[in-house]
């Protein structure tokens, strides 16, 4: 009898976090501030940018990328991605045919004309625009979050953390500059 009690216990329990992890939302922000709300992990993906693409494969999403642009071209796994356009112009009939569950576009890079039609075919898009190390690991969460990767992604970030906090340590003392010139 106590065994059927706790077999009984432990299938109410399963049943109860099973249902819970159904349920269970993804709330996360782009660049543009706008908050997405989504049901389960996106399954396709269009990038139109590198960056983005290279950040993807950071947070264990590669697999997930439909579509990218030209010059996509790292980790060597982006290179086999279908391209539909370059970051300016954006082949409309492929990318449909793609049928992404989200575009990912670059804020300041992609025309906003081009990025507009997108959304205009109905297709969610998500900015992306990380201007500091701290954004690009903010974006890589981000990311791993939409693609339901977060907790192989947790990992990874937390070691990328301590390693800019070490480096900001070891070079606070160095005079900032203001002028970088590389040649």
């Amino acid at each position: 009898m106590k065994q059927l009690l706790q077999v009984l216990v432990l299938s109410f329990v399963l049943l109860i976090s099973t249902e819970l992890a159904a349920t269970t939302k993804i709330n996360v922000a782009d660049a543009a501030g706008t908050q997405f709300t989504l049901i389960k992990p996106v399954k396709r993906i269009v990038s139109l940018s590198p960056h983005i693409t290279e950040l993807l494969f950071e947070t264990e999403a590669g697999h997930l990328i439909v579509g990218t642009v030209e010059y996509s071209n790292f980790p060597d796994a982006a290179k086999k991605i279908p391209h539909v356009g370059n970051y300016s112009r954006i082949d409309l009939e492929r990318l449909v045919a793609l049928k992404p569950d989200m575009i990912i576009a670059w804020q300041s890079g992609n025309p906003q004309s081009m990025v507009n039609k997108i959304a205009e075919l109905g297709f969610p898009i998500f900015y992306s625009e990380p201007r500091s190390i701290e954004q690009v690991l903010k974006e890589i969460k981000t990311f791993a979050q939409m693609a339901g990767m977060a907790e192989k992604t947790d990992k990874k970030i937390r070691v990328y953390q301590t390693k800019l906090e070490s480096l900001k340590s070891n070079y606070q003392h160095l005079p900032r500059l203001s002028v970088f010139y590389q040649m």
